[in-house]
């Protein structure tokens, strides 16, 4: 009954290990982290009826895996799952129970969009997990989206575009420049407003005194006229006398009108706003400026190349970070199905241990080296999951993505790019042939040369020709003013010579720092063609070592696999030791990890030879 008993125990307890197993296949592997957690615990004790409060559970373990112990330790029969009968005997190992509540807390463990936190009062509460989107991407999509995302390319593409709109602003100084100026005037002075309002008072007044004046003398010259006249011959002293009053009388009449004429003419005639309407019409035009502008347009046709120049230095350094990024995120994806079936062949092995142990075939040492290896697995693990979490970050950064959208690799990571046909002597031409940062440092050069030629521009002439038309329309309210009034036209002609004789050595300071310029850039060009150099022979190098590690590492593999498989069936039966199949296992996920870094390390290899050559072959 015992034999059948235990016989069951394994097999009861190798089935939910399976379950465990086939649990872990899920990102977080719940039910391997679950075992572990609680081997953990079970470490802790020296037996394993102890109760765990008296010695504590490790200050890492999330307290429902310490209820679980705790329910299996206190021999709990309240466990889903279980049968009956196993509950209720006493000689069943607790182990068998804490593999029922093991697979009764999977599921909560498990549970989509929810994770358990321990909460401040000891119980386990229940958050929400926000979810997030993937997006599946091909190196060719990654690629494409990064250079249409990218804002230091976009940057660099409106720069070149600044950069041909001045050159086209440069081009156009060889046109003349035409003005029109035209103004509208209607002015009157404080001043002469103020001597307005006096004269025109003082005119009114004289104005209004000469027409009461006027009138008196009127009317005493009519009565006069109305009075009958002495006979000139019979009181000839009369008559003359008459004729006399007459005679002042109208003299007088005649100083009084002529006096409102004056006040007249002075109300007429006082300031008044003047009215101005002027139209310029000016052409100026450089006839010679001895080189400036010719020196000016290719300096700007130069700035426009190496505008260009950096777009396409951004362009290639953005396509190689998204490659590496890229080819990082593969890595650490393989790294986990790497891992993933390390995991999983160390499972297979502690269950051999643990069916062998309870045969009566194995020690508990075997069977404790096998949970060892379990667990250095599941830490490779959780690295390796920290790893994508980490390269899909790099790469969703360089593409641009939204944070809700995690980029997802298609390409198999096992797929080598293509071979490179070029010795390393042909590999280095072409980079110097092609590489973009030579050509900016060449135009960077020629650059400074036309800086130097437009700086001795300067100490020539600068002859000038200018035309000018005015026309001018003017009007004033005063009669005064009539003479101003009317419609009249103007021009001038005229050629300036600027010439700056003596410039007290501005000009030849201006010409040394060029030449020290040119200087640095010669330097910097040959610094460069250095640099391409050893890009290229670090990456053609790296490239032939990986090529060839990829075969060795296929081989290696194949050898592995062979060795675990005979290593198992020599330890299941008997022949054979645990450590050996410990060891196999480790070799086998040391041959997957460099057959994966092989082939990877040769595509960023071959990644970084293209951005040296600026070059791609054939696939």
């Amino acid at each position: 009954m015992i034999s059948s008993m235990s016989r069951w125990c394994v097999t009861g307890t190798s089935l939910l290990w399976l379950l465990c197993l086939g649990r872990a296949k899920c990102d977080t592997f719940p039910g391997i982290i679950l075992r572990e957690q609680i081997d953990t615990v079970r470490a802790e004790i020296a037996y394993p009826l102890l109760p765990i409060d008296s010695l504590g559970a490790p200050p890492d373990i999330p307290p429902l895996i310490v209820d679980i112990v705790r329910q299996d330790l206190a021999g709990k029969d309240n466990v889903s799952g279980l049968p009956k009968a196993l509950v209720n005997n006493t000689e069943v190992k607790p182990q068998l129970k804490l593999d029922a509540l093991l697979a009764e807390a999977i599921p909560k463990m498990e549970s989509p969009g929810l994770t358990t936190t321990a909460s401040n009062s000891g119980q386990d509460s229940i958050t929400p997990v926000s979810q997030e989107e993937t997006i599946p991407l091909t190196l060719q999509e990654a690629l494409a989206r990064g250079e249409a995302e990218s804002q230091e390319l976009k940057i660099a593409i409106k720069e070149l575009e600044r950069a041909r709109l001045n050159l086209q602003e440069v081009k156009l100084n060889f046109f003349p420049t035409v003005d029109l100026n035209v103004s509208f005037n209607r002015s009157l002075s404080a001043e002469e407003d103020i001597s307005t309002q006096n004269i025109r008072s003082q005119a009114f007044r004289d104005l209004t005194f000469a027409q009461q004046r006027s009138g008196e003398l009127a009317n005493q010259l009519s009565l006069l006229q109305s009075q009958p006249s002495p006979d000139q011959f019979t009181d000839p002293i009369g008559f003359i006398q008459r004729e006399q009053q007459i005679q002042s009388l109208t003299e007088a009449i005649n100083a009084s009108q002529q006096q409102e004429s004056q006040a007249l003419n002075s109300i007429n005639n006082s300031a008044s706003p003047t009215t101005n309407l002027r139209a310029d019409f000016s052409l100026s035009y450089n006839l010679f400026s001895f080189g400036r502008r010719e020196r000016d347009i290719k300096a700007a046709e130069i700035q426009v190349d190496i505008a260009d120049f950096t777009v396409k230095i951004i362009r290639d350094n953005l396509r190689l970070n998204i490659s590496n990024a890229y080819y990082d995120l593969q890595d650490a994806k393989e790294q986990i199905r790497i891992e993933e079936a390390a995991l999983k062949e160390a499972g297979r092995t502690k269950l051999d241990a643990t069916a062998l142990k309870e045969a009566g075939l194995g020690t508990r040492f075997d069977e404790l080296s096998a949970a060892v290896q379990q667990g250095n697995v599941l830490q490779r693990l959780v690295r390796a999951q920290s790893q994508v979490q980490v390269a899909a970050s790099r790469l969703a950064e360089l593409l641009s993505l939204p944070r809700n959208l995690t980029p997802v690799t298609t390409d198999p990571p096992d797929r080598i790019i293509a071979s490179w046909t070029k010795n390393l002597e042909e590999t280095i031409e072409l980079a110097i042939q092609n590489r973009v940062e030579l050509l900016q440092q060449i135009q960077q050069t020629q650059f400074l040369r036309e800086q130097k030629a437009r700086a001795l521009a300067d100490l020539s002439p600068n002859l000038n020709l200018s035309a000018s038309v005015n026309t001018v329309f003017a009007n004033s309210d005063s009669s005064r003013d009539s003479a101003l009034r009317g419609l009249g036209a103007g021009y001038a002609l005229g050629i300036n010579l600027n010439w700056n004789l003596i410039d007290w050595g501005r000009v030849k300071t201006r010409v040394a720092q060029i030449d020290k310029s040119q200087e640095v850039s010669n330097l910097r060009l040959e610094q460069i063609k250095k640099q391409i150099e050893r890009e290229v022979r670090e990456a053609f190098a790296l490239l032939q070592a990986n090529a060839k590690n990829v075969e060795a590492a296929k081989t290696v593999l194949s050898q592995a696999e062979n060795a675990l498989r005979l290593a198992r069936l020599r330890f299941q039966a008997g022949v054979g030791t645990q450590i050996d199949t410990i060891v196999t296992e480790s070799q086998l996920t040391q041959a997957q990890v460099n057959l994966s870094r092989a082939t990877l390390d040769y595509n960023r290899a071959f990644a970084a030879l293209e951005r040296a050559t600026r070059f791609t072959p054939s696939p």
